[in-house]
């Protein structure tokens, strides 16, 4: 073989392993150019970031690459060149690319493109610095060109497009309006638009035990599933009421706390605490015994209001707890008139049942001839609904 051959296949064998190792450590991701538009009115979006990110599978939780960042121009126009990824993982792999549109960190580093519907489902107000969209009148959203589309993600927080030229991109406004969802052209964008801005909504205002139950039905008509559990679940975090203004303890019912009952006077600390803004709950407690000249306790009286106890959607953690006094063997009793109620010896003796949305428990720290007499009473004016 002459050196010219030799040489030729040299160079042959060069260029086979060049393409053999960038088929293994590089992948080229296309460019992509599009425009970012109002999904109401159709008109261009200026100023709004359009990042390109991809995915490298290397068994870690978060996989973000970001590959290059756009600003819309005038008329909502980007332009992102294409980029080569290296993998110096072999065995990793690659994974997906996508685009950010609208975030205002430039990525929220979640596997697939989940970042958007990241920030909606935590911070759907757009005022928390670690979870910020760029241009707060529009919700963010993900475009995905890969061909599992959007089957990980929030479906109304995201896009699946085939091609990367000429690509249009709705942004879905932020309304105090809902019925605007309406007029949309595109179905798929209404309902999109419907259930983002319900999710919006049931936080706006959750200052009140009353704007929390409005906010609790929007929750669960969002999607009524894994979206509404969210959503709930960020609606029980912010609903805290306002600091300046702190809750007010609710009226003690007429008649929930006798003076007397089996002339045991009550004490001193009778009470109704606030209702809490989220589950509604109010706990009112009273003692029966004597304050002078020894204080002694004979009787604690627990009556808690759960209104609207297991809505759709609310996770079982969230219906109401009661204190099952683990260290007491305990017994289904029916009580004298029908009432079934649970009975509890241990280092003290309690009953407890439900009365619809009430829960009831009459706790007794040393025998005494009156006891039948006081659960009678709660009993006939809370009758029992309890199954046990």
């Amino acid at each position: 073989m002459g050196r010219a051959a030799r040489r030729l296949t040299l160079w042959i064998l060069v260029l086979g392993i060049s393409l053999l190792m960038l088929g293994l450590l590089g992948r080229f991701i296309a460019p992509v150019f599009g425009r970012v538009v109002d999904a109401d009115t159709g008109k261009g979006v200026r100023g709004v970031y359009v990042v390109l990110e991809a995915c490298q599978w290397t068994g870690g939780p978060n996989c973000v690459d970001i590959r290059g960042r756009a600003s819309t121009g005038p008329f909502g126009w980007f332009f992102l060149p294409g980029a080569v990824a290296w993998n110096l993982n072999v065995l990793g792999g690659f994974g997906t690319s996508w685009l950010a549109v609208n975030e205002g960190g430039g990525g929220m580093l979640e596997e697939d493109g989940g970042s958007s519907g990241n920030i909606i489902r935590y911070n759907p107000l757009f005022n928390h610095p670690g979870w910020s969209v760029g241009n707060t009148r529009y919700f963010p959203t993900t475009v995905m060109f890969d061909r599992r589309g959007c089957a990980r993600a929030w479906k109304a927080a995201c896009q699946y497009h085939v091609i990367r030229w000429g690509v249009s991109i709705p942004l879905i406004p932020a309304l105090d309006d809902l019925d605007v969802c309406a007029r949309l052209r595109d179905v798929s964008l209404r309902e999109n638009c419907r259930q983002l801005n319900t999710y919006r909504a049931a936080l706006v205002h959750a200052d009140s035990y009353e704007e929390v139950q409005r906010d609790r039905d929007l929750c669960n008509s969002v999607d009524g599933g894994e979206i509404s559990k969210d959503c709930l679940r960020v609606l029980a975090g912010h609903s805290g009421g306002d600091p300046a203004k702190p809750l007010v303890p609710e009226p003690i019912p007429d008649g929930m706390f006798p003076d007397s009952i089996a002339d045991v006077p009550v004490m001193r600390n009778k009470h109704c605490g606030p209702r809490l803004l989220f589950s509604g709950l109010v706990t009112c407690a009273a003692g029966y015994g004597q304050e002078m000249p020894v204080r002694q306790l004979l009787v604690t009286v627990y009556v808690e209001e759960w209104p609207d106890a297991g809505k759709p959607n609310e996770p079982a953690d969230w219906a109401p707890h009661y204190n099952d006094h683990a260290r007491a063997s305990v017994s289904a009793e029916t009580w004298p008139g029908g009432g079934k109620l649970l009975h509890y010896r241990g280092q003290h003796q309690s009953f407890d049942w439900y009365s619809g949305d009430w829960n009831l428990e009459v706790v007794f720290y040393r025998p005494f001839s009156g006891q039948h007499e006081f659960v009678s009473y709660y009993m006939q004016r809370y009758p029992s609904t309890s199954p046990n």
